[in-house]
């Protein structure tokens, strides 16, 4: 019997570290600070991930991201497509048993384009 590791991803702990509102004015105001603190984010989530993907009895990784809530994601579309979906979390990067989970938490709006 395997279990399944499931860590946060990374925008969540991005958003923690800063605050929320603190992190949605510098996706506008300071952008390379955003990019710095998740590609820190990344450098230790990575490493961690690749080690448990190692483990005899870890059959897979789910990652996931809290995104959004109820009608809209908690940062505007393309600064999720710029700086959350090219993130190495992908299972490709971490490995062929990673599986990644990108959950808008409660999101009532049709899937489909930005809307």
């Amino acid at each position: 019997m395997k279990v399944l590791v499931s860590p946060y991803g990374i925008l969540e702990p991005a958003m923690w570290l800063m605050g929320y509102q603190p992190f949605a004015l510098a996706l506008y105001d300071n952008p390379d600070l955003v990019e710095a603190l998740i590609a820190r984010i990344t450098s230790i989530y990575v490493p961690i991930a690749e080690a448990v993907l190692d483990m005899a009895w870890v059959g897979g990784l789910f990652t996931g991201d809290d995104m959004g809530f109820k009608t809209a994601t908690m940062i505007a579309p393309e600064h999720l497509r710029e700086y959350v979906f090219p993130l190495p979390q992908t299972p490709g990067r971490v490995g062929p048993r990673a599986r990644q989970s990108l959950h808008p938490a409660r999101l009532r709006q049709p899937r489909g384009g930005d809307g």
